[in-house]
């Protein structure tokens, strides 16, 4: 009906009537989310039924099929599809174009929301006919047919890709040679697609299809063909990794200096270029490895300036976001939110592909660092994208090590401690404002990295002010959980809402844990430094917890880390008139009724006596 009624007056495929179809898709999604599908499944089912028996009105059939495409979203048992995979089918033959180009949607949509299930139930059934129809003179329907395939090919296993990789490639690659823009774009996505899935069986086929790709990213080069470009840097970066590194050899150097030029002449403002190059590099770093290195001094510069330019577009966003704040919020910075658009998502994209260079160089990155840390720093509190914060948090101490592998000289401890100590106020400053456990988890985890790397770093007062920061995490987890157990037992509170504030709070467990190893690797690389800490922790945790019978599992698991990590690192010559009563409430919960508080406590247990072999005799 809401097909229909808004198209009858747009035979043509409008602006309009696309904006039109769109909104209605929508409306129809959320009527499925809203109401129980059990309820608006089977009246839909009736409805599109109804249309599709209307032969003498092909809108009507139209806007059954796209409706179908709806579905696949919110079916978990694919063999449910079956009866709409049989009705969509046959309309890729159809004589109206509008039905072939509808029932490519339908089925490339619920390929897409029902990966891998959909693949390999009904890629016999779905593929061939797509095959068939990629070629045909009408270049909407052409184009979409090969969007299908990708979304198909996307989720499938190499073995249901194989089989018709001959046909598809042979007429994918006549379509991007001589297909309009459309039709190329979407016969690029469909080879990349392929590439992807069959892996190393693509190796028969990459000789033949680098020089056509080639020839594509070095002569479409007016403003009008930037989106080729991107896909052709795509596809052939994805198959060069899907081949390996030995087939891709002869064409490294002619990919990477094409790749160099475009970065560094052909980039502009707001280009959609940039997110292909950075996905780009990233696979070919991951492919080359060490030997991307005779080239880093050329990729670098202007690709520094690249990801500068994406991280300055992302960074508009919380200008935007704080238009709705209080004076008060904007200048403590006391917000923070998840938003996910295309310009936050090409930060993301370049902060991963720093983080690939870093993991994959090692030592050889070493030269780069500075520059690195120039361009990650500003956004470890990144305020409107958490995925964001969370890669950048595991980048520092990588950065780090980095560092702390390529000096030798008698100087590089203070380098090192320099490093780690700006690190360090980064992350502390960024967990003071954070609210998501996901992202405090993976700070407090860069936090261990870089006490485990730099070692003793800090002066006493700096580690005490450290203790307290980490009792400010403690107290605020346990906040949020009180506030998501209080509110689990107001009235009107629905059992989705239930389950989200149970994870949030199995998040919070998950912080504590994290917590505790970050204690751990303070008393390891600080010892002595760490005792009046100790003490506090002893009087005012410890002692609580344990002798209290209702502490609950996690706070007297937590415990127990700390004693074990208390005994490992400081040792009993430490803890002279504390280890007995340690000891003591390490023998109660070592016979505790439930598994998960006698597993620490016993290797509490086995560490004391692999580390006070005498003392635990006696």
């Amino acid at each position: 009906i809401f097909f229909f009624s808004s198209r009858r007056r747009h035979t043509r495929c409008s602006g309009v009537s696309w904006a039109r179809r769109c909104v209605q898709e929508t409306a129809i999604d959320r009527l499925i989310s809203s109401i129980k599908q059990e309820i608006i499944l089977p009246i839909l089912s009736a409805m599109v039924q109804q249309m599709l028996q209307q032969s003498m009105d092909w809108r009507y059939k139209n806007a059954a099929l796209l409706a179908l495409s709806q579905v696949g979203e919110y079916v978990d048992n694919v063999e449910s599809i079956a009866p709409i995979v049989d009705i969509v089918v046959p309309y890729l033959n159809d004589q109206n174009p509008r039905l072939r180009y509808a029932a490519c949607h339908c089925l490339g949509q619920i390929a897409d929301d029902m990966q891998p299930s959909f693949q390999e139930k009904f890629n016999v059934k779905c593929v061939p006919p797509l095959v068939h129809i990629m070629n045909e003179q009408i270049p909407r329907v052409s184009s979409h047919a090969c969007a299908a395939l990708t979304n198909i090919f996307e989720g499938s296993p190499q073995e249901c890709v194989t089989p018709y990789m001959n046909e598809a490639l042979e007429k994918a690659f006549q379509l991007v040679q001589n297909g309009i823009s459309i039709v190329k774009e979407n016969a690029l996505s469909c080879i990349s697609a392929i590439a992807e899935a069959a892996k190393e069986a693509y190796r028969n086929y990459y000789d033949i299809s680098m020089p056509i790709l080639f020839n594509i990213l070095t002569t479409h080069d007016a403003k009008e063909y930037k989106q080729i470009r991107g896909q052709t840097i795509e596809c052939i970066t994805l198959m060069s990794y899907s081949v390996g590194k030995e087939a891709f050899s002869k064409y490294a150097n002619d990919v990477i200096q094409a790749m160099i030029s475009i970065q560094t002449n052909s980039v502009e403002g707001n280009d959609p270029l940039k997110s292909y190059l950075i996905s780009g590099w990233q696979r070919l770093c991951l492919l080359l490895e060490k030997d991307i290195l005779p080239y880093m001094r050329l990729i670098m510069p202007s690709l520094f300036k690249m990801v500068q330019d994406v991280l300055n577009a992302s960074s508009k966003a919380p200008q935007e976001t704080e238009q709705h704040l209080t004076n008060e919020e904007v200048a403590e910075k006391k917000f923070k939110e998840n938003v996910n658009t295309s310009a936050t998502e090409d930060a993301e994209l370049a902060v991963r592909m720093l983080c690939v260079f870093i993991d994959e160089l090692g030592t050889s990155y070493s030269e780069f660092v500075e520059s690195t840390v120039e361009l990650l720093v500003p956004i470890v509190d990144f305020n409107t994208n958490d995925t964001i914060r969370k890669i950048v948090a595991s980048c520092l101490p990588k950065l780090l090590r980095c560092t702390a592998n390529s000096l030798q000289s008698g100087t590089a401890m203070q380098i090192i401690y320099n490093l780690a100590r700006a690190f360090n106020g980064v992350l502390w400053n960024a967990i003071a404002t954070e609210f998501e456990p996901e992202v405090i988890i993976d700070q407090i985890e860069a936090l261990r990295e870089i006490l485990s790397i730099a070692g003793r770093f800090l002066t006493g007062e700096e580690v005490q002010e450290y203790c307290n920061k980490i009792i400010v995490v403690l107290q605020e987890s346990d906040n949020r959980k009180s506030e998501n157990e209080s509110y689990k037992h107001q009235e009107d509170v629905e059992e989705e809402e239930i389950k989200v504030l149970e994870r949030d709070n199995e998040k919070e467990d998950e912080l504590h844990d994290s917590v505790a190893d970050l204690l751990g690797a303070l008393f390891a690389s600080h010892q002595e430094l760490t005792l009046p800490f100790v003490e506090f922790l002893y009087t005012n945790i410890l002692s609580k917890t344990l002798g209290n019978n209702q502490a609950s599992n996690q706070h007297i698991n937590f415990s127990l880390q700390i004693i074990s990590d208390m005994i490992e690192y400081l040792g009993i010559k430490h803890l002279p008139d504390k280890w007995v009563a340690l000891t003591e409430a390490l023998i109660k919960y070592a016979v505790y009724s439930q598994a998960v508080i006698r597993q620490p406590a016993v290797y509490a247990l086995g560490v004391l006596a692999e580390k006070n072999p005498e003392e635990f005799q006696a």
